[in-house]
């Protein structure tokens, strides 16, 4: 989930630290989905963020 929020976050010009501080989230907290999960309002709120389905973030990160 991370690498694509990573991806979001290059196209759309902006750091991760950013969207931490947009979204209200402390510091490093994103980083941290790529061992723990986020709650699915955490989520909800970066879908939402970037204009994106929650799907999105489940989807299989390598397309074939």
């Amino acid at each position: 989930m991370y690498t694509r929020i990573q991806e979001l976050c290059r196209k759309n010009r902006i750091s991760v630290s950013k969207l931490e501080t947009d979204l209200g989230f402390s510091r490093g907290s994103i980083f941290k989905w790529n061992s723990h999960s986020p709650s699915f309002d955490k989520v909800k709120m970066v879908a939402e963020y970037f204009n994106v389905s929650i799907e999105f973030f489940l989807e299989s990160e390598v397309e074939e």
